[in-house]
C-alpha cells in the first residue's frame, strides 16, 4: 500500500504502508506530491505546485524513492490507473478542474470538464472513476 502526505502542510513524502496502516517505508524525491497511482512496479506521482521548480509533472518513481522519468502535467492533482491508461486531474487557478487519459510517457489521450470546479483525486474500481471535490465523491461513466 502507498499514500502521499502532501500538500497544505503535510511532510511531502510518499509513504509505503503495511496492510494495517503503518508507515513502514518513506521518501521525499519531489517538492509536493498530490495524486499517486501504482503501475506495476513504479509509482506515477504527480507535483502539483505549479510556481516551484518540479512542479507541473507527473513523475514515475521506484519504489525506493528513484526518478526514472517525468513529463509536463500543468496543475496536476489527482491520478489513477486503469490497467491501460493513467487518469489525471488538473486543476487551474481559475479554469473549471479537467480529467485527462493519459498514456504513462504523458500523451493526453481525452480530456474532458470535472463535473464541478475544483477536484482532487481519482480514482478507478475496474468499471467506473470515482473523483472528489468539495468533500463529495463523484461516480463518472467513461463512455470509449
Amino acid at each position: 500500500l502507498w499514500s502521499v502526505d502532501g500538500s497544505y502542510g503535510g511532510e511531502n513524502k510518499i509513504n509505503k504502508l503495511s496492510t494495517d496502516g503503518q508507515v513502514v517505508d518513506s521518501f521525499n524525491p519531489i517538492n509536493y506530491p498530490w495524486g499517486l497511482a501504482w503501475v506495476n512496479p513504479y509509482l506515477y506521482v504527480s507535483d502539483w505546485k505549479s510556481d516551484l521548480p518540479g512542479g507541473n509533472k507527473i513523475y514515475k518513481i521506484t519504489t525506493s524513492g528513484q526518478v526514472v522519468g517525468s513529463f509536463e502535467f500543468k496543475d496536476g492533482y489527482g491520478l489513477a490507473w486503469d490497467g491501460q491508461f493513467l487518469w489525471g486531474v488538473s486543476n487551474p487557478d481559475n479554469d473549471p478542474a479537467e480529467i485527462h487519459k493519459l498514456t504513462t510517457s504523458g500523451t493526453i489521450i481525452n480530456t474532458f470538464e470535472a463535473p464541478v470546479f475544483h477536484h482532487g483525486d481519482v480514482a478507478w474500481d475496474g468499471q467506473y472513476l470515482w473523483s472528489t471535490a468539495y468533500q463529495k465523491i463523484y461516480k463518472l461513466e467513461i463512455i470509449p
